[in-house]
């Protein structure tokens, strides 16, 4: 049996500044698409109002069709010259915004007067002689750009609101957990609120500090149920392992994930081409490579779950410090696929330190053995292997700051295919004789 200690840091901005973070995000690109594929052109129709009328000769002039799903839209296509201080001039633009027709027959009524080799009056910037327009109109169908930049943006918003409140609830419990380790506690008190939970080990006590507050009455008071496992009841049997996130479960979020995300940016994206708008255009490229990820990682976990099923079963319901016991493994499906099959028992301490408005969570994995590693078909597709929890460890627990966790790790290498990656909970209860905090 080897122990083996690895440290991974990582720091975050706190829950509520990722939250914040992540729905500016969509507020952002909402206002986007609301601003120029909708309110831009109504911007433009205002101004316009003052523009110059100018004569015009059109160069051409033609209807073009798209079709999608069996229905067709009608872009109008444009091109005239035009004279401004004996400098010619040559505009493309029929109206604004880059909506389209679905009655061709109104469409070639309001092209019927811009005929390709007649003349007509255009509406030109007399500030920028290279700005003008035939018709100032709006195109149709901008109230769709309108509608979608609304929702966008109003998700944003929403969500920034409440990370906002998060982010409020955490300065509040971090002004509260400060003002509770400053109120003067003895030496004694605390040493004994920590003895009870974890013994006389001093490296432990570390691992409560935040837990402990102080009673009306100066004393030290400890919640002892929200941190230990469930008191013990039934025989002690062989348990099934459950699985810390089962398979379906993360596929059917990558994959809800990956439809709402892409089918957004999406559609805001088609919006904008039909605009030729290509600075939202470039902005939005940075949603569709994140959409490119969740969708990689949708369809990963999707075919996971076509591989073998394991079901993993622990000799006994009750562990603790120094329990022997026998892990044993089944495969569910065609085990022949799997190549090279490792199993590992690991116990982990995740420690949360808040400063200020930065989260900073520690993960130090303080036993790590390998129970198998095999590429025999015959020990891949079942077996069992004596394990034991050693006698000084620290049991399972869980605490708003602190947390030990046991899991049984099984990777199952596959050819060109994912591997089989899956995390089983393993609880790890105090020792019998372990002091109990009133």
């Amino acid at each position: 049996m080897s122990l083996k200690v690895r440290v991974r840091s990582k720091s975050t901005n706190g829950g509520g500044c990722f939250l914040m973070f992540f729905f500016c995000l969509f507020l952002i690109a909402g206002s986007g698409v609301a601003y120029f594929a909708a309110l831009k052109p109504r911007f433009d129709v205002a101004r316009s109002q003052s523009w110059t009328e100018t004569p015009c000769v059109i160069l051409s002039s033609e209807i073009s069709v798209s079709t999608s799903k069996g229905k067709h839209s009608y872009y109008p296509k444009v091109k005239y010259s035009y004279n401004v201080n004996d400098l010619e001039y040559f505009g493309e633009r029929f109206w604004f915004g880059g909506g389209n027709a679905s009655d061709r027959v109104s469409l070639d009524n309001l092209m019927k007067p811009f005929q390709a080799g007649g003349e007509a009056v255009c509406f030109v910037n007399s500030n920028d002689p290279y700005e003008s327009v035939l018709l100032r109109a709006l195109a149709p169908g901008l109230w769709i750009a309108l509608l979608v930049g609304s929702i966008f943006s109003a998700v944003g918003l929403g969500g920034m609101t409440i990370g906002f409140g998060v982010f409020r609830a955490e300065r509040r419990k971090k002004r509260l957990t400060a003002s509770s380790t400053s109120d003067g506690l003895s030496g004694q008190q605390e040493t004994a609120a920590r003895t009870a939970l974890f013994g006389d080990d001093s490296h432990r006590e570390e691992r409560v500090s935040s837990q402990l507050s102080p009673a009306p009455s100066g004393g030290v008071t400890y919640t002892r149920p929200t941190c230990l496992p469930k008191t013990r009841t039934g025989p002690d049997e062989p348990l099934v392992l459950e699985q810390t996130i089962s398979r379906g479960l993360k596929a059917i979020g990558l994959i809800v994930l990956a439809l709402f995300w892409n089918g957004i940016t999406g559609t805001v994206t088609f919006f904008t081409v039909k605009d030729f708008s290509i600075v939202p255009l470039l902005f939005l490229l940075i949603f569709h490579a994140i959409g490119l990820i969740i969708l990689w990682g949708a369809l990963h976990s999707t075919l996971q779950l076509f591989n073998p099923k394991t079901v993993a079963v622990c000799s006994h319901s009750y562990l603790q410090p120094g329990s022997e016991f026998e892990i044993s493994w089944l495969q569910k499906g065609n085990s022949k696929r799997i190549r090279k099959l490792i199993l590992t028992l690991e116990g982990k301490e995740q420690v949360t330190y808040r400063q200020g408005t930065n989260t900073r969570t520690e993960t130090s994995v303080f036993f790590s053995e390998r129970i198998l590693e095999t590429v025999d078909p015959s020990e891949i597709s079942r077996g069992f292997r004596e394990v034991k929890i050693p006698d000084e460890a620290m049991h399972t627990f869980d605490a708003a700051n602190n947390k030990i966790i046991w899991t049984l790790q099984i990777h199952g290498e596959i050819p060109y295919w994912p591997d089989i990656l899956d995390d089983f909970t393993i609880t790890v209860y105090p020792p019998k004789n372990e002091a109990v905090a009133p």
